[in-house]
């Protein structure tokens, strides 16, 4: 597993030897554990992404829900504004015809008081002939 480099006239590996083996050794330790570190945190952050995916998800789909709800209540909202603006409409009819009247009913009635006034003014004068 390990390769120690051997010097040509030695058969022994020397302190340097071992030491760069071991150097190389833990760098590929330490690679092989980042490698494995790297693909743990891929995997988590996969779930994470899934998870948020889904939410995501779950909130768009209740905002269609709220959508359609929405747009219900505005038809019924709008069908419900046109049936108050034609009530108003009928009654702003009708107190234009009260109106009318009210105004015919006045002219009359002045008339009326201008014909007492003339026939009291009669009267007085009658009463003044009479006396």
């Amino acid at each position: 597993m390990v390769d120690i480099m051997i010097r040509e006239k030695s058969d022994y590996a020397t302190k340097s030897d071992i030491a760069m083996v071991r150097r190389d050794m833990a760098t590929k330790v330490d690679i092989t554990s980042l490698d494995q570190k790297m693909d743990a945190l891929d995997r988590k952050i996969g779930v994470f992404m899934e998870n948020v995916d889904g939410k995501f998800a779950m909130v768009f789909e209740a905002f269609l829900g709220l959508d359609a709800k929405i747009n219900a209540h505005y038809k019924e909202f709008q069908e419900f504004r046109e049936e108050t603006n034609f009530k108003f409409d009928v009654l702003i009819e009708r107190m234009n015809g009260l109106d009318n009247r009210m105004d015919r009913l006045e002219s009359r009635m002045d008339g009326l008081d201008s014909r007492m006034e003339r026939l009291e003014g009669r009267k007085i004068g009658l009463i003044e002939k009479r006396s």
